[in-house]
Formats: C-alpha cells, structure tokens, sequence
C-alpha cells in the first residue's frame, strides 16, 4: 500500500472517530435539549436524506473536477458542524449542524473511497477496500467507548471539543497530503455518462439492490435486536454490549483477510455466501434460546458479512473504471442510506403488527431477496 493510501486510511479513521464518538449519545443529548417526537425525527432525518441525495451528484461531479477539493469542501462542512456543537443547544441549531453533517458526508465518504478505488492496483481492488474499510469499523468499535469516557469526566462538551480539534485539524492536513486524481492523470473526464449503458448494466444494478437489502437488514439488527434480548431473553446490559459488538469486532478482523480472498476467487461467488449466510441466520436469531447462541449466530453473521462486504465493493470498484468511481459509490450511498432510513419505519409497522420476532423474518426474508436479484443479475451478465 502507497503513503497516498495510508493518509486516506489514517484521514478516516481519526474522522469517523470523532463522530463514533458523539452517536451513542447524541439521542440523549437531544432528548435533554426538550426536542419534541417531530422536531427528533427530524433532526435524525435530515443527515440520512441529505447524504440520499447529495451522493451520486457529488460522486459524479468529483470524477471530472478532482478529489481534493471535494474532500476539502467535505471536511469544511464538518469543521463546521463541530464548531456548531460548541453553541448553546437548540432545535434549529442541531437541525442545521444534523444537515451539514450529511452533506459533509456526501462529500468526504464518497469522494474518500473513490479515491481509494483511484488508487487500487488492478486485481487488488479487494484487498485495498478491506483494508481501507478497518479504519471505519474500527473507529466504530473504539469511539463509543472513548466517548463514555469523555462524556462521565467532562459531558457532551467534552465530546464536542475532541470533535472540533478532529476535524479542524483534518481540515488544515489532510488535502495537502492526498493526489488530485484528474491533475496527476491530465484525462479529465468532461463526456456526459452514457444513462443506457449504466441502467442495462445488470451486474451494478444487482449489486445495489444487494447493497440496499443488506442496509435494511443491518439497521433492523441494530434497532431490534437490543430490544428482542431485553424483552424476550432478560439478558443484562453487558451481554447485550458485547453481543451488537461481536460482529463488527470480527468483521475487523476478518476484512483484509477476505478482501485477499475477494482478489484470489470468484467475487460474486463470495458476495452470494456472504449475503445467504447473514440472511439465513437473522431469520434464525428469534430462536435463540440464550446468550451462547444469540453471540455464535451474531459471530457466524459477521463473518459472512466480512465475506460479502469486500467482494462486493470490489466489483463496485470494477464498475467504476467504467463509469467513474465517484459516481458508482454515490449510487453505492444512496441505495445504502434509503435502506437506513427505510429500516426503522417498517420495523416498527412489522412490531406493532405482528409482533418483535417478526421483524427479524421480515430482515432475513428481504436480505434473501437481495440475494436472488444479485445473483439473477449477475447471471444476466454473463449471459450477454
């Protein structure tokens, strides 16, 4: 791996700690503030819809100006929103910071992995996103603890504050170190997207109706599954803890290993057993009969999601060579978070209707149906 790929790793992990830092206790800080139930959906709501949107624009314009400047104008947004954190609380004030959150988002995570693709040799593309993919979920499994720390010693302020020197610093660093892709390569790419060739690409459209299953499924899982182990199997908050943390702790460890896989095997062959497992194994998680089971289904599920997540960002990369990578990982983003923000809605509808387990069914029901079109796409493919 270049030092270009080492900036980027470091630049994305120091940043997605920060905000791991602050989203376990941002509902709380929220709800302390006296946010009523709208002004709460709303201010969750805004960050989902603006990176929904923003993505493949974003994506799409950075393939033909640069990456750096789209990364600086994301890291700009998220200075921003730290230094907005820092003001007296209110309701508008956390709609707007939740707003420029998402669009830094748009800005910095697309154009971020782009880049890592840019970067990636040919036929190592795998091993590349699975690494890279360690800086963020490792700043997810690290921050939430760093910052249960900060916040028993110094409060929400003290979060706000690490978070403020994070970005502002990411800010002044991190787009002197990294290339401008269009200058070193001198092709900028000004002709407009052929639009019938990207919608009959089976394989990318099998691959992010694949990528939005999988989005709803993990939410549902993050959402319910603490519940369903409260309500059903009274286990304690420990066991809970470590249960949600079982999978991305093995997924960490595990995605560099499979991203060499992803680069030494068939991709779409491990995207399917990754995607089957994770599916098959949330219809199953109602019959756990307690913690020992509940954790070695959680454990298998991760795994299979660290089988399918580098093979099928690695194809996504494929397809980015054709049609530009900003654009792919903006599609990538925008089917990812219509699945977030889908997830907690229709849950809801399947608990209140049918009961908690239910839920889980629904979740393994669609991931399968994720599956099936990927595969059937796939197929397709290779068929013309």
């Amino acid at each position: 791996m270049g030092i270009y790929f080492r900036i980027l790793f470091v630049a994305n992990f120091f940043i997605s700690l920060g905000f791991a830092m602050v989203d376990p206790f941002f509902p709380i800080y929220v709800k302390d503030i006296g946010a009523s139930g709208l002004h709460f959906a709303v201010i969750f709501s805004v960050y989902t819809l603006a990176k929904m949107i923003l993505s493949p624009w974003i994506g799409f314009c950075s393939d033909r100006l640069g990456r750096r400047s789209f990364i600086s104008i994301g890291l700009g947004f998220y200075a921003g929103v730290s230094l907005l954190y820092l003001c007296p609380p209110s309701v508008a004030l956390l709609i707007t910071a939740r707003l420029f959150q998402g669009i830094g988002a748009a800005f910095f995570r697309t154009v971020i992995v782009a880049l890592v693709g840019d970067q990636s040799p040919k036929e190592q593309e795998g091993t590349s996103i699975g690494t890279f993919d360690i800086s963020f979920y490792s700043a997810l499994g690290i921050g939430p603890v760093v910052g249960a720390i900060v916040r028993s010693h110094f409060g929400m302020p003290g979060i706000f504050k690490i978070l403020a020197v994070i970005t502002l610093v990411s800010l002044l660093v991190v787009p002197f170190l990294i290339p401008d892709v269009q200058r070193q390569t001198g092709q900028p790419r000004w002709a407009r997207i052929d639009r019938a060739a990207l919608i009959k690409r089976w394989i990318l459209i099998g691959l992010i109706g694949f990528i939005f299953t999988r989005a709803v499924g993990i939410s549902l899982f993050t959402i319910f599954l603490p519940l369903y182990m409260e309500s059903c199997l009274a286990l304690e908050n420990l066991r809970i803890g470590i249960i949600m943390g079982s999978g991305t702790l093995l997924m960490m460890v595990f995605l560099r290993p499979m991203g060499l896989l992803a680069d030494r095997r068939n991709r779409r062959t491990l995207v399917l057993a990754g995607g089957v497992t994770a599916s098959v194994l949330t219809c199953y998680l109602p019959y756990a009969s307690g913690f020992w089971s509940l954790l070695s289904m959680t454990v298998i599920m991760g795994l299979g999601s660290a089988v399918s997540l580098p093979a099928s960002a690695a194809i996504l990369m494929e397809e980015g060579e054709r049609f530009g990578m900003g654009l792919v990982f903006g599609l990538f983003n925008t089917a990812m978070n219509i699945g977030f923000a889908a997830a907690p809605f229709l849950g809801n509808f399947i608990m209140d209707t049918r009961g908690l387990s239910f839920v889980f069914y629904l979740s393994g029901i669609i991931g399968i149906a994720g599956v099936m079109t990927f595969y059937i796409c796939s197929m397709a493919r290779f068929r013309c």
